[in-house]
């Protein structure tokens, strides 16, 4: 069996998530992800603690907006921690 065989039959973690994640996220989606409600997440997006762009008339997030945003939180939690 080749290496090119064994990609193609284990394709890495990043590449499966390339297919299955958008690179921007609608408002539900992100909140899904995230496993919070629709309102908690349009007050993330509304206070700035999780990006969002604009898109023509649509808001989107970008999907690794919500990893920095958990990122984020750990840091917060690793410093405030006594």
């Amino acid at each position: 069996m080749t290496d090119d065989d064994l990609n193609h039959l284990f394709p890495t973690r990043r590449d499966q998530l390339a297919l299955t994640v958008p690179l921007v996220l609608t408002i539900d989606q992100a909140a899904e992800r995230l496993g919070v409600g629709r309102t908690i997440m349009y007050a993330l997006v509304s206070s700035g603690a999780v990006e969002s762009v604009k898109i023509g008339r649509l808001r989107r997030v970008p999907a690794d907006a919500l990893v920095t945003f958990l990122n984020e939180l750990r840091a917060g939690r690793r410093d405030g921690a006594a």
